[in-house]
């Protein structure tokens, strides 16, 4: 059920004592990259998967999969638009979303289902570790060259000349 996991991974992983999708959902990513050959940012992906399917079930989580929300982390980029908020909703709710819900219903829905997924404390867990690795390989957003009292950042580590 979780990408990137075939038969041989998932042997490996029973190895470090994950059965299940419910084990490797709360399994501790730096415990299972010093026990696994796998590098740190695809543990933190099945596990971001395995959270996915845990909170929605099997079946809601493969709905979901089909719109490309495949983790736990693309619930945050679906929440951007109106539109594809409801594309959630209406695979997680389809009873509660009406087609002429307004913008505010699903925005409130959404705000709930976010609540609900991420008040786990492991996806809490898994949260922060993602955060923290995308802030290193993700670049902080330059402010304008032409601010007010602001000089340009150095690119690269080096002194503008």
């Amino acid at each position: 059920m979780v990408d990137g996991v075939d038969m041989q991974i998932k042997f490996r992983l029973v190895e470090a004592g994950i059965h299940d999708v419910q084990n490797l959902a709360t399994a501790n990513p730096v415990l299972l990259y010093v026990e696994t050959p796998y590098s740190f940012l695809t543990i933190l992906d099945w596990i971001a998967q395995a959270q996915m399917i845990i909170a929605f079930g099997g079946n809601v989580a493969a709905d979901l999969h089909t719109i490309g929300v495949r983790t736990i982390f693309d619930l945050y980029a679906m929440a951007e638009a109106p539109e594809t908020r409801m594309l959630v909703l209406k695979k997680v709710w389809p009873e509660a979303v009406k087609p002429d819900d307004s913008k505010t219903a699903t925005e409130e829905m959404f705000a709930i289902l976010l609540k609900v997924v991420t008040g786990d404390v492991h996806v809490r867990r898994i949260q922060t570790f993602w955060e923290v690795m995308t802030s290193l390989v993700v670049p902080p957003e330059e402010p304008p060259r032409d601010a007010p009292g602001q000089a340009a950042p150095p690119k690269f580590g080096f002194a503008a000349e």
